[in-house]
């Protein structure tokens, strides 16, 4: 199986399902399609995911949902890209976790908007 939702990219090796999160972590979107992607996997009897995240960051939220939805699997290995930072530090926060000497992290209280009328 190799196939693509929106910034995430997977592929089965080796009985492991392989991720791929790079650009922002969507709210609404990123979630969904790892969600999807598990759901897959567990099905064909895969338990086991090795994920790469190289993102700006994005929502706290899609962030923890990615996480909860990570933890259905029973080994999960994530490693860090160039840039791992905001949102996507909470994943990589959550596993063992493997970074290139060139990675860079960023790490930031939270913060939030307000719109309307």
């Amino acid at each position: 199986m190799k196939s693509q939702k929106s910034n995430i990219q997977s592929a089965i090796k080796a009985n492991i399902l392989e991720l791929r999160i790079t650009g922002r972590i969507w709210h609404g979107d990123t979630a969904n399609g790892i969600r999807w992607y598990v759901d897959d996997a567990l099905n064909n009897g895969i338990d086991s995911v090795s994920i790469y995240v190289n993102t700006e960051g994005g929502s706290v939220f899609e962030a923890t949902e990615i996480v909860n939805q990570l933890k259905r699997m029973k080994t999960v290995k994530v490693f860090a890209g160039a840039l791992v930072a905001s949102a996507g530090t909470y994943i990589l926060a959550n596993f063992p976790a493997t970074a290139y000497t060139t990675s860079q992290l960023m790490i930031h209280k939270p913060h939030m908007g307000a719109q309307g009328n």
